[in-house]
Parts: C-alpha cells; sequence; structure tokens
C-alpha cells in the first residue's frame, strides 16, 4: 500500500459492509494492512465479527494476519519469542 506505517482497524466495522466500503480496492490485498484488535473487553458481537471475517473469501495467510499477525508487526514486542 502507499504508506507502510497506515494500518486499518476494523473491529468495530461490519464484516459483511467490507466489500461495500471499500469496493475500490483490491479487498485481498488491503487486508494486508487490516488490524482486528480492540482493548474492550466484552464488546458484544467482537466473536461474531471475528468468525465473520472468515467468510469474506480471504485465504488462510491474509487471515491469520488480520486476526492476529499484523498486530504483531504493528507491536513486535507483543511477540513471546521478541527478547
Amino acid at each position: 500500500m502507499m504508506h507502510e506505517n497506515v494500518w486499518i482497524e476494523l473491529s468495530g466495522l461490519p464484516p459483511r459492509k467490507l466489500p461495500e466500503y471499500y469496493a475500490r480496492f483490491d479487498l485481498a490485498r488491503l487486508a494486508r494492512k487490516f488490524v482486528f484488535a480492540t482493548d474492550w473487553p466484552g464488546v458484544p458481537g467482537i466473536a461474531r465479527n471475528a468468525r465473520a471475517l472468515g467468510t469474506l473469501g480471504l485465504d488462510d495467510e491474509t487471515l491469520g494476519l488480520v486476526l492476529g499477525g499484523n498486530a504483531l508487526r504493528v507491536y513486535p514486542r507483543l511477540s513471546t519469542t521478541h527478547p
């Protein structure tokens, strides 16, 4: 994407609407910049939204990035393998 340090946090967006919201973009490519995260415990629908991301047709690698891998790229100290 254009800016290496720009990410799209999407936990508050309805997954079924993402193709509509980002219709001008290649969703699979853009998803490599998505971060699904929240610091709000117990938000209704968060688990449902995380599961719904699996229905967008993203490959397993990209889905893994959205659900955790990209967060580790943004915050590498979160990794348990980081000293």
